[in-house]
């Protein structure tokens, strides 16, 4: 067993210099959209998903551009589309993370009264957001649009899902599901298709739901039925286009720790290397074709802040025309987009 094991880690570690040497002569560059649902956040003590594979693939002469989008707050397949119309730098793509973090730290503690946990948190998130040399000038479309052959770990759709079954009793939700979960399919195949108008040489890797990670959880209205259904029509989704579907139950059954969480990140960062060889070494390259004419039309956070807006005036329009459900859910999704709007508006006025 030990021989076949050694003999595992020696065909891996090949692989990994044969991807180091090809992004060493192309450059690598790789972006993280936009939900952080299939995704353990990173600490000051834990790294994240891209920093792992980064560091996997990276040598010290290599170009790097790692920008990681993941994000508590901005994370339905709408807000990825705001995100690349906008623009962001990375800069502004940590000042709203900062943002939603913040925001949700003061959901979770404005009952308490603890001003000095509450700083120390806040000053612990300031130093993971902070910025860096060149922040600034590393924007998101752009860099997909202008790289070789950027990855993008692609994850996103349940907080949509989330937020189209939350009125929804159990019974309801299993007759209605195919309907529900199609509606999420058609924002998460935008997606694609705008990512790969900008760019149709990326590699784009497509988290699924964790079944086992979402259904322990207090404030999770999804029933296994409808996270089957996604996962299932994610695949068939992602086969159309070809582009790689990452089955990550296996990888995080069981890690509920702190320690057992960073290592849950390390066995999927080593998952999606084995895809990014097989695609790259073995399977047969083929362009992906995109349906849309995808345009950059903004420059920045101020952009994002009237699609917010336009977002927000939309649901307005619709009100009057809804009834049953979807009353309920065109008011959690303002209530959603208000909040978004107030983050986004600190953000300008540098109050966080």
């Amino acid at each position: 067993m030990d021989s076949i094991n050694h003999y595992g880690e020696s065909i891996r570690r090949k692989k990994v210099r044969q991807l180091r040497k090809y992004y060493n002569e192309n450059g690598l560059n790789i972006i993280g959209l936009n939900d952080n649902q299939g995704i353990y956040d990173k600490t000051l003590s834990r790294k994240s998903l891209l920093d792992y594979i980064v560091e996997m693939l990276d040598e010290e002469e290599t170009s790097v551009i790692n920008i990681n989008a993941f994000c508590q707050l901005f994370n339905r397949t709408e807000h990825i589309d705001y995100f690349l119309k906008s623009n962001l730098s990375l800069k502004e793509i940590k000042d709203i993370q900062l943002g939603s973090v913040l925001v949700a730290l003061g959901e979770k503690l404005k009952t308490m009264h603890f001003p000095k946990v509450v700083g120390k948190l806040g000053y612990i998130n300031k130093k993971l957001y902070r910025e860096e040399e060149n922040d600034s000038k590393f924007r998101l479309a752009d860099t997909i649009r202008d790289s070789k052959e950027p990855i993008i770990i692609y994850s996103c759709g349940l907080k949509d899902l989330m937020l189209e079954c939350s009125s929804d009793i159990y019974d309801e939700m299993i007759v209605a599901k195919e309907g529900t979960v199609i509606k999420v399919m058609n924002g998460i195949e935008n997606n694609i298709n705008n990512i790969l108008s900008l760019n149709n040489q990326a590699d784009i890797f497509v988290l699924g739901a964790c079944l086992s990670e979402l259904l322990r959880k207090k404030e999770n209205v999804l029933p296994v039925e409808v996270l089957l259904e996604y996962n299932k029509q994610l695949s068939i989704l992602c086969n159309k286009y070809g582009v790689q579907y990452i089955d990550i139950e296996s990888i995080y059954q069981g890690y509920t720790s702190s320690k057992k969480k960073d290592l849950a990140t390390y066995k999927l960062a080593r998952l999606i290397i084995e895809h990014i060889y097989i695609r790259k070494f073995w399977s047969k390259k083929s362009l992906n074709i995109s349906n849309n004419d995808f345009t950059i039309e903004g420059n920045g956070t101020n952009d994002l802040l009237v699609y917010l807006y336009q977002s927000l005036m939309k649901l307005e329009e619709d009100y009057m025309s809804l009834s049953g459900r979807e009353v309920h859910i065109n008011e959690q999704k303002k209530l959603c987009i208000q909040k978004e709007l107030e983050t986004v508006e600190k953000v300008l006025l540098k109050k966080m």
